[in-house]
């Protein structure tokens, strides 16, 4: 039984696969030819026909009077000239700043009442939170 259904299933996806094809074999003959063409247009003619593109009328009197001056446009560019950027910090510099930022870190912990940080972890087991 589950043979014939599987064989009924295949019968019909062939024919409506070929009615489709045929349907699209009568569409293709009636498309206009010139008299001693066989078949219309490449695809390649028929998309330049097509036109992509759109040609855009001239704007009207009121949307011209109302649209602001393109200079005075205030907007940020996405193309054109790159911004200018902060030039690389050399690495004496950056050791200036990474000292600056302990200095005023160590001055919040005293503020606060901490002990400052010891440079090295103590050696041996860490204490745990939990008696």
């Amino acid at each position: 039984m589950r043979r014939g259904r599987a064989l009924l299933r295949i019968f019909l996806c062939f024919f409506f696969f070929s009615l489709c094809l045929c349907d699209t074999a009568v569409k293709a003959g009636q498309a206009k030819t010139e008299p001693g063409k066989l078949f219309g247009d490449s695809p390649l003619d028929t998309l330049l026909k097509t036109r992509l593109w759109a040609d855009v009328p001239e704007a009207k009197d009121f949307v011209r009077e109302n649209r602001p001056a393109p200079n005075t446009l205030d907007f940020t560019p996405l193309t054109g000239a790159s911004p200018t950027r902060p030039r690389i910090k050399s690495k004496e510099e950056i050791e200036a700043l990474k000292s600056e930022l302990d200095q005023a870190a160590a001055q919040s912990r005293s503020r606060a009442g901490l002990a400052p940080p010891s440079a090295k972890p103590s050696p041996g087991k860490p204490k745990s939170a939990h008696p």
